[in-house]
């Protein structure tokens, strides 16, 4: 409670002649509304969107589209060439190496394995929107190429991150979960790749995990017919937040907790989960600006209850909080401090930070 007290407070702020402040302080020190600009809709609908729509299956990002394959074929790699993919507008099948000589393509892969490093997409990276925006063809005018496999990573989850980023979304990071099975992505990127996405993760660390369990090729659904996966892998990279984990009041008792995307399947989480919306509304409520129906015990109902949580809608109040994110980033820098009051270490017991990539409140991919 003296938490929430003390993040609203920091929220409110002086008389400011700048445009893009929203509020003014009045007689008994309450903010009275000042115009601010309106995020548009394809920017409200991006702040809302995460993290973003991506396939059922494995895929290989190639400029800007997914062609899908099934996860028990990923041949690692030495074979992605001659991987047989899916023509996102057609559905005819080809292989990888037809794709790139269709599309003159003069990206040519690593001349060994050695050249790939395989990359966790926990949240947005595995979004092929997302993808596109963080590879556009002007930066990869060669092309771009990337295989992104779906796969199960035992004992961690999928949780929130204390940060709103640049973009307007609650993004995400992973936190240990004892008996939790997470249905995740892994991207293969090359050094031209892999450069490009350190450029898009600030607020994050790098970081190395080590003794995982992370099967490549392969899913829930694979897992209960008792199918193999593709492949397994005992340490990988990951981008991890800075500050860890942000934890709400939305545990057993009110108790303090990380939150799971919701969005994000898996199995035995015992977390609560949010999806986006109600995760932001949940946001506004801690950091003492709640959305009328949005409080902190609202939130802990549609943490427990999925019917509840499918009938969080956002409204007005939503929408202009996501606006002042997005057009004031003194204010936004504002929660993202309140929130990391908020965190927790990440508590993976075996993993090395590699690098620092940026700080906090950095911007985001445009």
């Amino acid at each position: 409670m003296l938490l929430t007290s003390r993040v609203a407070q920091q929220l409110r702020s002086g008389p400011s002649r700048r445009p893009a402040r929203t509020g003014q302080r009045r007689a008994g020190g309450r903010m009275a509304p000042q115009a601010v600009a309106t995020a548009s809709p394809d920017e409200l609908a991006r702040a809302k969107g995460y993290p973003y729509d991506r396939p059922d299956s494995s895929f290989v990002f190639i400029n800007g589209n997914a062609y899908c394959f099934p996860d028990a074929t990923w041949p690692g790699t030495s074979g992605l060439l001659d991987l047989q993919v899916s023509d996102p507008t057609t559905g005819a099948e080809c292989a990888v190496r037809d794709v790139c000589k269709g599309l003159d393509i003069t990206w040519e892969p690593p001349s060994d394995e050695s050249g790939w490093t395989p990359v966790l997409a926990i949240g947005s990276n595995a979004g092929v929107a997302q993808l596109a925006r963080k590879y556009p063809r002007d930066l990869f005018p060669g092309g771009v190429v990337i295989p992104v496999v779906q796969s199960l990573l035992c004992d961690l989850d999928v949780v929130y991150a204390p940060l709103i980023s640049s973009y307007g979304s609650a993004t995400a990071t992973l936190e240990h979960a004892p008996g939790c099975t997470t249905q995740l992505f892994v991207t293969f990127l090359d050094d031209a790749a892999l450069a490009r996405m350190h450029e898009t993760e600030g607020a994050y660390h790098l970081v190395q995990l080590n003794d995982v369990d992370l099967k490549l090729g392969f899913s829930l659904a694979a897992q209960d017919r008792g199918e193999a996966p593709s492949a397994a892998l005992q340490t990988v990279l990951q981008y991890n937040h800075q500050k860890g984990t942000l934890n709400l009041p939305l545990g057993e008792r009110g108790a303090p907790s990380p939150v799971a995307l919701a969005e994000i399947a898996s199995r035995g989480r015992t977390l609560p989960a949010l999806g986006q919306i109600a995760m932001q509304r949940a946001v506004m409520a801690a950091v003492g600006t709640p959305a009328p129906g949005a409080s902190l015990d609202d939130a802990r109902r549609w943490a427990r209850d999925a019917d509840a949580r499918a009938g969080c809608e956002d409204t007005e109040a939503h929408d202009a909080w996501i606006s002042r994110n997005l057009k004031d980033d003194e204010h936004r820098r504002g929660v993202v401090k309140q929130l990391t009051d908020m965190a927790r270490p990440f508590s993976w017991p075996n993993h090395d930070v590699k690098e620092k990539l940026g700080n906090v409140f950095s911007a985001n991919v445009k």
